[in-house]
């Protein structure tokens, strides 16, 4: 099919898809106008009782969070829901909220899909089949990697240990809470031959103090949060400093009261879903905005000024980009509303950053606190390895022949393995966030051409004008000085998350590349073969397989002409 052909069919999907989707949020405004349960509330409890559904499975749960977090910007797009009305619980609306959410997941595939078909470069981009004069199928492609990045960062496999105590350090609070005010007793309920041992609660006097907990701080888990949180946001460099946080103590305290809060009202969900009363109550957080900025001023010893800064900072905006892990808060009446979840399951390390990529607010130190927190992980990750020799943030510079003024560069990381004579650079990103929720191919072919026909190149020729450079960046050690001539160099590029293998490009999800080192890569306990390494990667090619026998989910019909949908 003729480029321009398929461009023209393409934007007349998207932008079908686009009317049809607005028209129909339009429409959800103007019945539910002034019934704020299901223009925020509702969508957050949905959001938090499916987590408790899946039990807290995030492969299961994450398309809902995607799906909500894109309906509230979409609400908050349209109207200011600070409104007179008072949020009110009932469970018959919300069982009917519940049946809307079918259709809003629609609009959100619709919507998502409009972008998605605009695509006519990258592997990504559908393709179109002309089964007969006016009717067109298209076919979504499957994106195909021999490696799950996304498996390997969220199993842990690149850090069993770090894992483990991620896992201890939730564990804690959770035992606490448990042991501190015991779970609420089960009164059985004997129903003609059957038990029904969650029909009723016994509330002990202890237990009735959670509900307070919220006034009544109890500091030994405001502490235990405040760990979880140190060790989260640790991965950054410790001197991370914005507009917004000044220094990472102060943050760490401000988001740990959050999940201090989140922690008790997730203690109360459990029992309200073991009783089987989960859609009784809400599950959400809500407080007083004023109430709790004191509160948490005279707990924390932060000034009101620099709390309202950060709530501000972190409260959802319909313009803003980003999801409910970057900004979690709402605030509607004075009140401040958020789901448990969106605290208590977050990487706040990747949020932080990306909160400000979204809200274009730069760091102080951009490169030693986004790129350096890559780069980091690595020479960390390689000091126990005996034959590597590792040097990073090594800047450089040259002359051109007839040219007085130098280039300049940088190096990010560069591995040497003396027992294979191979030195590995590679070049770390995390500058144009391209994982953001989820990938974004037109961004990450982009961001990868860039990476080796700038930095990489310019490495490249840094080498090839005189090899003895190699010796300057590993700063003359003796090992290189017997080996650099014959050295066998390879180059690739690492982002937090992303993953593409584009011919001899390679982008290279952090925790792939670690767990690859450590589970393809080693032989005996602490030798790391980089040919085995570059092997794995070299052999490595993104792919887009199209199957024209994909079945049609959905159809519309614009000017005349059918198109039939792979969703």
């Amino acid at each position: 099919m003729e480029k321009q052909k398929e461009y023209d069919l393409k934007q007349m999907v998207s932008k079908q898809l686009k009317e049809l989707v607005d028209s129909k949020i339009d429409e959800y405004m103007v019945k539910y106008e002034n019934e704020i349960e299901y223009l925020l509330y509702y969508p957050l409890i949905k959001l938090e009782n499916k987590f408790k559904i899946v039990d807290w499975d995030l492969h299961e749960a994450i398309p809902d969070q995607r799906i909500i977090s894109w309906f509230v910007k979409e609400i908050l797009k349209r109207k200011n829901i600070n409104t007179a009305t008072k949020f009110h619980y009932d469970k018959n609306e919300y069982a009917h909220f519940e049946k809307l959410y079918e259709e809003i997941c629609q609009w959100y595939w619709d919507n998502k899909y409009s972008e998605e078909v605009k695509d006519v470069r990258t592997i990504a981009k559908h393709t179109i089949l002309e089964e007969k004069e006016f009717e067109y199928k298209l076919i979504r492609p499957s994106i195909v990697n021999s490696y799950s990045p996304e498996n390997m960062y969220y199993f842990g496999a690149h850090d069993l240990k770090r894992t483990k105590d991620l896992e201890i350090l939730t564990e804690a609070i959770m035992d606490h809470l448990a042991a501190t005010y015991e779970p609420i007793s089960i009164i059985p309920v004997t129903v003609g031959n059957k038990m029904y041992p969650f029909r009723k609660r016994k509330i002990s006097s202890s237990q009735s103090k959670v509900n307070k907990l919220h006034i009544n701080i109890d500091k030994t888990l405001l502490e235990l949060c405040k760990n979880k949180v140190w060790f989260d946001l640790s991965i950054l460099d410790n001197e991370i400093n914005s507009n917004i946080i000044k220094n990472t103590e102060e943050c760490i305290n401000i988001v740990s009261f959050f999940y201090y809060l989140s922690s008790i009202r997730n203690f109360l969900n459990n029992i309200d879903f073991d009783l089987g009363e989960l859609q009784e109550t809400s599950s959400i957080c809500i407080y007083p905005k004023e109430w709790l900025i004191s509160k948490m001023e005279r707990e924390l010893g932060i000034k009101s000024s620099i709390i309202y800064k950060y709530i501000d900072y972190f409260l959802m905006k319909g313009e803003t980009k980003g999801t409910l892990n970057e900004f979690p808060l709402f605030e509607v009446n004075g009140e401040l509303i958020f789901a448990p979840s969106t605290f208590l399951l977050n990487d706040w390390h990747l949020s932080i950053v990306n909160g400000h990529y979204h809200s274009k607010i730069e760091f102080t130190k951009r490169d030693d606190t986004i790129s350096s927190s890559v780069v980091n992980d690595i020479v960390e990750y390689v000091k126990k390895y005996e034959n590597v020799i590792c040097r990073y943030e090594k800047n450089f510079h040259y002359y051109e022949e007839g040219d007085p003024k130098p280039k300049d560069g940088e190096i990010d990381v560069a591995l040497y393995d003396t027992i294979n004579n191979h030195l590995l650079i590679i070049e770390c990103k995390w500058k144009d966030n391209v994982y953001s929720p989820e990938e974004n191919y037109q961004q990450i072919e982009r961001e990868l051409n860039s990476i080796y026909n700038t930095q990489i190149s310019n490495i490249k020729r840094y080498f090839e004008l005189d090899r003895n450079n190699i010796n300057f960046i590993f700063d003359n050690n003796e090992k290189v000085l017997e080996l650099y001539k014959d050295a066998k160099v390879s180059y690739i590029a690492v982002d937090k998350r992303v993953q593409l293998h584009n011919n001899d490009q390679h982008f290279v999800a952090l925790y792939m590349l670690l767990s690859l080192f450590e589970y393809k890569c080693l032989k005996g306990d602490n030798i790391l073969d980089l040919n085995i390494f570059m092997d794995i990667i070299d052999n490595l090619r993104t792919e887009s397989i199209y199957d024209d026998n994909d079945p049609v989910k959905r159809e519309i019909i614009v000017n005349d002409i059918k198109f039939k949908l792979p969703y």
